[in-house]
């Protein structure tokens, strides 16, 4: 091949220059300046939409968490009526005890739909948990035997068999 001479170097050089920086022979600085600030857009457009994502699931996790949490409460609720512990005759909401002062419970119990007879003992028992702090309401539902009240005398006495 050929040998470059020194000259032809040199024309090389003040033509990749003159390419590269325009006719001016400074370099572009507006375009450095556009760079930066579009990298910095869309690192905040991706932090943005990152924090929104973190803060969805966030409260989801919050939300399902509470929801276990009434569930726990209002199984333990139906069990304590069914065992005699907690009475049908309260009404209208009552407060847990501690740990649990921010949660109340209700418990609805009806005739089962299309059971016209008085003296049947099933009813549709309604178990309503609210916390008031986070606006949640859970309800269960389920089917129970439900004796009526017993007379003093015998309210002491152990029953012949469960109630459930």
């Amino acid at each position: 091949g050929q040998v470059r001479r020194p000259a032809d170097c040199k024309s090389a050089i003040r033509q990749s220059a003159t390419l590269r920086y325009g006719k001016r022979k400074q370099p572009i600085r507006g375009a450095v300046l556009f760079e930066v600030v579009v990298a910095l857009v869309l690192f905040v457009s991706a932090a943005t939409i990152i924090t929104g994502a973190l803060n969805a699931s966030l409260s989801s996790v919050e939300r399902l968490r509470l929801n276990t949490h009434a569930a726990n409460l209002a199984v333990s609720v139906l069990s304590e009526l069914q065992m005699g512990t907690k009475t049908w005759a309260l009404t209208g909401p009552q407060p847990f005890e501690e740990p649990f002062a921010a949660w109340t419970w209700d418990v609805i119990a009806n005739p089962i739909d299309g059971d016209t007879s008085a003296a049947s003992p099933l009813r549709m028992v309604e178990v309503i948990i609210r916390q008031d702090a986070s606006e949640l309401v859970y309800r269960l539902n389920q089917t129970l035997r439900v004796e009526e009240a017993a007379p003093a005398d015998e309210a002491m006495a152990p029953p012949d068999r469960p109630s459930f």
